[in-house]
């Protein structure tokens, strides 16, 4: 109520107080305060999964040559690096098909990342399949 007294003033009254958004506190009751959170636009990592095409792409891009994550999006033509990074290449770190260049260094102004046997077997065994099935 102690924001709509010098909203109505205004209104009706020609008041001049100010009305501002940090003026106006909010309370709503626990139950509907998680309806009317914003959805958030990113997607959740693991809810979605990327698909299967979409992670093999990053394999091969990787197979052609090691890259640093600021040439990553251009040769996946994705435009979102957080996305890059939460869907495809911790995945791929985490199952042992890439790997760091410098490990003990994340952050290393080189970092870039090569595929590992287990990544180049996954990449072998993609081509093998494409070539005899058609």
């Amino acid at each position: 109520m102690s924001f709509l007294n010098p909203f109505f003033r205004n209104l009706m009254m020609g008041g001049h107080n100010k009305l501002r958004n940090r003026y106006m506190p909010v309370n709503l009751p626990p139950e509907t305060a998680e309806e009317h959170t914003p959805a958030s636009t990113r997607r959740a990592a693991g809810k979605y999964p990327a698909s299967s095409e979409e992670a093999d792409m990053l394999i091969e891009v990787l197979a052609e040559q090691q890259l640093s994550i600021k040439e990553m999006p251009a040769a996946t033509r994705l435009k979102d690096r957080g996305n890059l990074m939460a869907n495809y290449l911790n995945p791929a770190l985490k199952k042992g098909s890439a790997a760091m260049l410098y490990p003990d260094r994340p952050r290393h102004p080189r970092q870039k990342y090569p595929l590992t046997v287990k990544g180049l077997d996954m990449f072998n065994s993609k081509q093998y399949r494409e070539l005899f099935l058609k």
